[in-house]
């Protein structure tokens, strides 16, 4: 009789304490949505679901309401109206200064990559690495990925009229080569021989692994319970010994021959070098090491692939795409370098409506860290994450009408200069927007030159794609593309 007592008082306290904490933007005042862990936050945590479809869901349903909650445990809100996203993202960034950390875990200081820090470690990282991703340094790593996509043309082997080619294979192997040369200073001529043993490890890096994605995903829902009590073991002991590995060869190399190469690794060699308060540790370059393959290699693979895919659906666009990288080559003489990439116009809106369109990075986030008050009044209480949906923006009719149609005259300057700037945000925005856009646009630009300036491509109606993305990965991707490649003559030769 006493058990039962106590069980019933335990349970209703519980059931007591859970409405309460159930009711927590209703007491508020804001507008939220139902938490329902049986619908479609259960279908994304066990990966039945895109994130680019879950963060869109909830963006939908969420208007007409400039923001509003959709979590308590932890206290989540997403922000639809752009002039708030940019009072969170820049205005008031000393409140909003932290993310939600990815793989973090304390004791791993092969998680403490610029991503995951926060405070003056992430101002001392950002101030140090930033002059590595400026004009003048990318200038001269140009020509690393230039050689990368000159070794992916000459794969590319294509002898007859029409021939297929799976361009995400094609192009992985591609962003792969640059991202080990450019960070590592290796080059692993992945063309050539395909070098499975280098995609298995980023592949262990980038969380192809069924466990540990369902780790990660569940560690943005309960990150205390994942992080703190389960511990994930983020990246196994062997593909943290094989990247280590390859950095402490690659420096030993380099000190003994006394080399200098325009690269990341050498940015990273030199800052372990600087005697000053702040310490860059091998540690902190092979942290680094890991993130620029975690954020660089589907990202860029995924939006090259979907470029090229909307081009094969629209001729009349792809027509005018090689016309301009046509007059672009023959300007320099043929040659692909700095220059080329950085003087075309066409294609920057083929780029920018494909990042609309396909939103690689389907949200992002950032902490509140100090209670801070809204342009309107209400209170964001100190802890609460913030979220952005990147593809539910892209695809909101208020900003982009008929949003699945492809249309890269969204990004001429009138309509540019028509719509809030916040209402695009491929890369983020404010002091914690992608260090990598410029690295990542010259690798795309890179691919997209290679390729058009030789080939026209086409799809097949039995291999064209749905608008329904894969739901294990953290970023928008297919498993496959297949398109018809064929060799083109220039449009100025023909001229």
């Amino acid at each position: 009789m006493y058990f039962s007592v106590c069980l019933c008082l335990v349970i209703c306290i519980l059931y007591l304490w859970l409405r309460y904490k159930l009711s927590y933007w209703e007491r508020r005042g804001a507008p939220s949505l139902p938490v329902n862990f049986f619908s479609s936050e259960l279908k994304w945590l066990v990966m039945k679901q895109s994130r680019f479809q879950y963060f869109k869901d909830i963006y939908d349903q969420l208007a007409p309401h400039k923001y509003g909650g959709y979590s308590v445990m932890p206290l989540k809100m997403m922000v639809r109206d752009p002039e708030i996203i940019k009072f969170v993202l820049t205005k008031e960034f000393e409140s909003f200064s932290s993310r939600e950390k990815l793989f973090f875990t304390k004791s791993d200081p092969l998680t403490h990559f610029i991503f995951n820090l926060e405070g003056n470690e992430w101002k001392d990282t950002r101030a140090r690495l930033t002059p590595g991703f400026s004009s003048g340094k990318l200038k001269y790593m140009f020509d690393l990925i230039a050689e990368c996509a000159d070794e992916m043309d000459k794969s590319l082997h294509i002898n007859e009229d029409r021939q297929l080619v799976d361009v995400c294979k094609v192009l992985r192997l591609y962003v792969m080569n640059v991202i080990f040369t450019c960070t590592y200073g290796l080059k692993v001529n992945s063309m050539k021989n395909g070098c499975d043993i280098f995609l298995k490890m980023a592949g262990l890096i980038r969380g192809d692994n069924e466990i540990n994605r369902k780790l990660a995903n569940f560690s943005f829902i309960f990150p205390s319970a994942i992080r703190h009590y389960i511990r994930p073991s983020t990246f196994g002991e062997y593909s943290r010994d094989f990247f280590k590995g390859i950095i402490m060869d690659s420096i030993k190399y380099r000190e003994e021959n006394d080399i200098k190469r325009n690269d990341f690794l050498q940015i990273f060699m030199t800052l372990m070098k600087a005697e000053d308060e702040f310490k860059w540790t091998i540690d902190k370059t092979l942290a680094h090491g890991i993130l620029y393959i975690m954020a660089g290699f589907s990202t860029t693979t995924s939006a090259v692939s979907f470029l090229l895919y909307e081009m094969a659906k629209h001729p009349d666009m792809q027509k005018k795409v090689h016309k301009e990288l046509d007059e672009i080559m023959e300007e320099f003489d043929g040659t692909l370098n700095y220059e080329c990439v950085s003087n075309t116009n066409y294609l920057n809106k083929v780029i920018s409506e494909t990042m609309r369109k396909y939103s690689v990075i389907s949200s992002f986030s950032r902490r509140c860290t100090s209670t801070c008050t809204l342009p309107d009044g209400f209170v964001v209480e100190k802890g609460t994450a913030v979220v952005v949906s990147v593809s539910g923006l892209h695809h909101d009719p208020a900003y982009y009408p008929d949003p699945l149609k492809f249309d890269p005259e969204r990004f001429n300057e009138e309509n540019k200069n028509a719509r809030h700037p916040y209402c695009f945000l491929p890369f983020g925005a404010g002091p914690r927007y992608c260090i990598g856009e410029r690295f990542s646009m010259l690798m795309i630009k890179a691919a997209t030159f290679t390729i058009l300036k030789k080939f026209s491509v086409s799809v097949l109606p039995e291999h064209e794609i749905e608008f329904d993305f894969m739901p294990n990965k953290l970023t928008t991707e297919v498993p496959s593309i297949k398109l018809q490649f064929t060799h083109r003559q220039r449009t100025t030769d023909i001229q």
